[in-house]
């Protein structure tokens, strides 16, 4: 709590929401002694409040579960609200027989304690079956088609055929069956307690500690009932307290469960989908853009080829003159004349090439719309092709350049030296960026549908696998790996494995080169989920850079590293599809920081 607040201020949320539930134990506290003393003061009164507040809740559990059960995971709140749908139908029998109420006409105290261990029976049962059905498959019409036989034989024994047992003798108080049942009853719910607790690690905290509260007061409501010899008596007002906590709580399980988590669920959902597509919407952007540049450099290289050409078409026949000029003056220099023959041959064929490479080039602005892939491996093959022959063609004209003029001497060289080398190295780069940008998207498409997994991971063997992977690139820079104590969770193995590497891979990429590396990874214990910490000592980055890095194809610093911008964006992605969070703290030239956090009990 922070104790430097200005006046006037707000408390932050925790404090906020810390005041509200003292608030809530407050008033719980005095409804529950103002009950209390209603039942000392007007037991009647109290005792028709009580019941009808529980005969509400029960009524309340079975309208939401029938509004809900579809979206239900399993089949366990759906029996708890059978269950209690008859229970509460009994527990209003129970409140109208009771002395005083005048709808019944015997005025005695047998008629609802009947009903009452017949609804405790109900309830009770059908609780136990829910634990059951956690392991086991239970289907909910068979228990509401036996709730229904059940309760029709039960008020035909009650009120037809007088063959129910009795629960209470005027003047003598409870009988055996009155206390036996609600010992059998007591067992029944230890023993959902006991299924409750074994399959603790399928219910939410949210969940489970309600209904664990539940099953504790409605055991002590049982033992409250099952020694008074007064209907009004002190322990019934106590028990009948205890029955109020323990349905509140029931009633918070239940509402947990059926209503608020499938919203939670879609709106987390929802929540992903608008990032992925305000992603997609980027990346589309960002492919026309790339693709109307291609464009344009191979409308341009299309130009500097043709100019090229006809530079060396001139070339050719200034070649040509001279040849003939030389035949004619000079007949000795027959070597010569051959050589420069030969010249003129290759120079046609490579002339020729350059024909046929403008054409190519003419042909893939008509198709790169259709189809990426083709293309870009037509132009890698071609442009290495262009350079072995622009090789070729070098050696070849060096050995004439002492023969030529000087001017024609000079345009050569200019362009076999610079222009055409610029313009192969132009195609390799252009090229090279949009394959790496169809690989990207490729990449994105493929991994973006991956499927979360639950299983048991040993954090430390997979470091340790993920760290021998890379361990030729650790030893070649001396990098310094250092690992604390790490958890065996429940979480995606695969996912964990690609989150590891692609820090680690980050982490070694930008070390430092002018000192020695380390990187430390290690794990705190944060009640409810884990806090990961990879920490290294490299580059670093500014602080506002620390977010831009988790967007898709974005990077931070200083370009010098290859890299596609999407690692730290498909981490965060899987960390979230887990229920978890990341983030990174850096400082320049001193290392960075990446955190995240995943639930203990596994998210999907």
């Amino acid at each position: 709590m922070n104790n430097d607040a200005k006046p006037g201020s707000y408390p932050p949320p925790q404090q906020d929401s810390l005041i509200k539930r003292w608030i809530y134990y407050l008033l719980g506290t005095i409804l529950l002694l103002t009950a209390g003393y209603m039942g000392v003061k007007n037991f009647l009164l109290f005792h028709a409040l009580t019941e009808g507040f529980t005969i509400v809740v029960s009524f309340s559990i079975a309208f939401i579960v029938f509004n809900t059960y579809q979206n239900l995971k399993s089949d366990f709140i759906p029996i708890i609200g059978i269950a209690y749908a008859f229970a509460g139908i009994f527990d209003i029998l129970h409140t109208l027989a009771y002395k005083g109420m005048g709808v019944f006409p015997d005025d005695v105290a047998n008629l609802p304690t009947q009903m009452w261990v017949i609804a405790r029976y109900l309830d009770s049962i059908g609780m136990l079956l829910a634990g059951i059905s956690i392991g086991r498959i239970i289907k909910p019409f068979y228990v509401l088609i036996t709730y229904a036989a059940a309760s029709a034989v039960i008020l035909l024994a009650v009120f037809s055929w007088h063959t129910f047992p009795l629960a209470f003798i005027n003047g003598q108080g409870l009988t055996p069956f009155k206390v036996y049942s609600e010992y059998a009853i007591c067992l029944i719910l230890i023993a959902s307690i006991i299924l409750l607790m074994r399959h603790k690690h399928r219910f939410q905290p949210q969940v489970y500690q309600p209904l664990l509260i539940f099953f504790v007061f409605s055991i002590l409501t049982e033992l409250s009932f099952t020694f008074y010899k007064v209907v009004a008596g002190w322990e019934s007002v106590i028990g009948h307290i205890f029955k109020i906590i323990a349905f509140f709580f029931l009633y918070r399980a239940v509402v947990v469960t059926s209503l608020n988590e499938p919203y939670d669920r879609v709106r987390n959902q929802a929540r992903d989908l608008q990032e992925i597509n305000a992603a997609l919407e980027e990346e589309v952007m960002e492919r026309q853009a790339a693709q109307e540049s291609l464009r344009q450099m191979n409308a341009e290289l299309e130009t500097k080829v043709n100019e090229r050409t006809s530079q060396l078409q001139d070339i050719n026949a200034a070649l040509e003159e001279e040849i003939a000029e030389r035949q004619a003056i000079q007949e000795a220099l027959l070597a010569s004349r051959d050589a420069l023959l030969d010249s003129e041959a290759q120079l046609k064929h490579y002339a020729a090439e350059m024909a046929e490479t403008n054409k190519e080039l003419k042909n893939f602005a008509n198709i790169v719309a259709h189809d990426f892939r083709t293309p870009m491996v037509n132009m890698k093959g071609f442009s290495r092709e262009l350079g072995y022959a622009l090789t070729e063609l070098k050696q070849i004209i060096n050995g004439e350049m002492p023969h030529l003029p000087e001017e024609s001497r000079r345009k050569l060289d200019a362009l076999l030296e610079k222009d055409v080398p610029d313009a192969l190295q132009f195609i390799h780069s252009s090229v090279d960026r949009l394959d790496r940008m169809l690989a990207a998207l490729l990449k994105l498409a493929r991994e973006g549908r991956r499927e979360i997994i639950n299983t048991e991971v040993d954090m430390g063997k997979l470091l340790n696998g993920v760290l021998r992977s890379f361990e030729h690139q650790i030893t070649q820079k001396g990098i310094q790996i250092e690992v604390g104590p790490l958890p065996i969770i429940q979480t995606d193995y695969l996912a964990m494995e690609q989150i590891i590497s692609n820090l680690l891979d980050n982490a070694i990429k930008y070390m430092k080169p002018d000192r020695p590396g380390k990187i430390a990874v290690f794990c705190t214990d944060n009640n409810d989920e884990y806090l990961f910490n990879f920490q290294d000592n490299g580059r670093g980055m500014a602080a506002e850079d620390c977010e831009k890095i988790f967007e898709l194809f974005r990077r931070a610093g200083k370009q010098d590293v290859p890299g596609e911008g999407m690692g730290l964006t498909y981490v965060r992605t899987l960390i979230r599809q887990m229920g978890g969070k990341v983030w990174c703290e850096s400082e320049p030239g001193v290392g960075t920081q990446i955190k995240f956090t995943l639930p203990k009990k596994f998210f999907h």
